[in-house]
């Protein structure tokens, strides 16, 4: 299975990355919405993302609704990484297309479990 980070932060895509690949999955890192959408593209293999909600310019949350109205990228499942995890927030990523959000600081438990969730992890 194949994995996308989405994240303006080095540090952040590392820790997620390695998680992931500690589980099996292969992953793809970008720092940018618009090197997303290019990678998401040329990369179809691509399963899940992980797309911080402080994604600088712009934010995740406007990633999410391009990938959500891209038909050739839309069948992603997406996993929002945030810190905001306020009832208003959350409603707004559900409405923009997410599957399920990751609340920092998480645990590498935590990570696992929404792979599982989603039917993502590598058999």
């Amino acid at each position: 299975m194949h994995a996308a980070v989405i994240d303006d932060s080095t540090v952040s895509r590392a820790i997620l990355a390695n998680l992931l690949t500690d589980y099996g999955l292969r992953v793809s890192e970008c720092d940018t919405a618009d090197a997303a959408i290019d990678l998401l593209h040329r990369r179809k293999e691509i399963r899940v993302v992980l797309i911080d909600w402080k994604l600088a310019p712009g934010g995740g949350y406007d990633l999410v609704r391009r990938i959500r109205t891209d038909p050739a990228i839309c069948d992603k499942r997406i996993i929002m990484v945030t810190a905001e995890a306020g009832v208003e927030d959350v409603a707004a990523a559900i409405e923009a297309g997410i599957d399920d959000y990751l609340t920092k600081p998480f645990s590498p438990v935590a990570v696992r479990d929404k792979m599982d969730l989603l039917g993502v992890m590598a058999a």
